[in-house]
């Protein structure tokens, strides 16, 4: 029985991390970000500033508008210590949507609006695949509504900041197993609102030559609530793992990005930026379920990370744009705390894109692309239920569509 309670336990533990790791990530959030490894903090300077540094938004008057999506399909794979077979996850593509637009009021004051889901991929394996016991389908959706507001000081220095509401949902579907071949299935669900903040600055250093960008965005807590669902179970234990409330507290990292662009060659913009995540908040997650006998603490050990981005634009003629870049991105977790519904390790994204704009209707209509081909190098895991090695890569293709007047 301390078997099951320890397996049951884990199930929202491992909806947790699903949340918080590294490799689910997500910071492809435009098309033009997307086509440059989101090396954009210090320079941006349209409504996508609502994602990577407000302090963007203050361009003057006028509307700007962008909506698009990013499919993402991610092919991740195990090779167990304990059987050396390799088991590969089920290739699903998932779509995070994003909008913004943002509306100078004055020369130096403007207001905006972002709607992006910074975490949430879906990792399906097959349900009779060797580790079903601590994950047959994890799935994470946030979806964060942010207004903000951003003001020119002077003619080289901007500033922004805002609010932002975040919606979150997980599921988890896993076995549990009572002997060779007889397995239950446990199924958890549950869902919360979050509240939090983020600020941004742009200098320009040396006016169209050099310009510093920072911007922060601040944890996010949360009470996640849901409920669980069990199936197959045989009848002794059915009183015990019955379906039931089950809870924890959420809390998603504060994070900071440092950034220089340099525009001094002509037609061409660089720009370097490191970017902060502060996952050693996550040192332990406390479970709660309905029957108490069933609660569980689980130490984490997370570490901050910091990633690494290099983009490139070019302004190849008046309408065209082409861009590309690269960007590091180690894990957060311990080799011991890696496990198949987050099969993360340290990422390396190569990233390609191109921009088109024209003049229609007296205003600037605009469609971007990029893509991103993300590199999970292979990572050792010591999890004691299951040692062994994961890896993989995943492709994102990132389409935006714009208009400024």
């Amino acid at each position: 029985m301390k078997n099951f309670r320890l397996l049951v336990a884990l199930l929202f533990i491992c909806i947790a991390d699903r949340a918080w790791a590294a490799g689910f990530a997500l910071d492809v959030l435009s098309a033009r970000a997307t086509g440059m490894a989101a090396a954009v903090t210090a320079f941006i300077d349209d409504a996508e500033a609502a994602y990577y540094n407000p302090a963007g938004l203050a361009q003057g008057k006028g509307l700007d508008v962008r909506i698009g999506a990013t499919p993402i399909v991610p092919s991740f794979n195990f090779h167990s210590d304990n059987t050396g077979q390799t088991s590969s996850v089920i290739v699903r593509v998932t779509t995070p949507p994003h909008a913004y637009a943002s509306y100078g009021i004055t020369d130096q004051l403007s207001v905006g609006f972002g709607f992006f889901t910074p975490y949430g991929l879906v990792v399906p394996w097959h349900t009779n695949w060797e580790g079903n016991f601590l994950s047959i389908k994890s799935d994470l959706r946030t979806y964060y509504f942010n207004p903000e507001i951003a003001y020119r000081i002077t003619d080289r220095v901007r500033v922004g900041a805002g609010v932002q509401v975040v919606r979150t949902t997980v599921s988890l579907k896993r076995a549990i197993r009572f002997s060779p071949g007889n397995f239950g299935i446990v199924e958890l669900a549950g869902g919360s609102w979050g509240v939090g903040g983020n600020g941004g600055v742009q200098i320009d250093i040396i006016p169209s030559m050099l310009t510093f960008g920072a911007t922060y965005r601040s944890s996010v807590s949360s009470d996640i609530n849901g409920r669980a669902h069990f199936s197959n179970i045989p009848l002794p234990l059915q009183t015990t793992l019955r379906d039931q409330n089950v809870s924890t507290h959420l809390s998603l990292p504060g994070q900071f990005a440092l950034g220089l662009a340099y525009q001094g060659v002509t037609n061409l913009k660089l720009s370097f930026e490191m970017d902060y995540v502060g996952w050693q908040a996550v040192q332990r997650l406390a479970i709660n379920f309905e029957n108490p006998n069933l609660n569980s603490v689980e130490p984490k050990n997370w570490n901050h990370t910091w990633n690494y981005h290099l983009g490139a634009e070019y302004d190849l003629t008046s309408q065209w744009r082409l861009r590309g870049g690269l960007m590091y991105d180690p894990t957060p977790s311990p080799q011991d705390t890696i496990t198949p519904d987050v099969p993360d390790a340290n990422r390396v994204n190569i990233a390609v894109g191109a921009g088109y704009q024209w003049n229609q209707f007296g205003g600037k209509f605009a469609v971007d692309a990029g893509y991103q081909l993300v590199v999970v190098t292979h990572a050792k895991t010591t999890a004691p239920l299951l040692p062994g090695r994961y890896g993989g890569v995943a492709n994102l293709l990132s389409l935006t569509l714009g208009f400024h007047l």
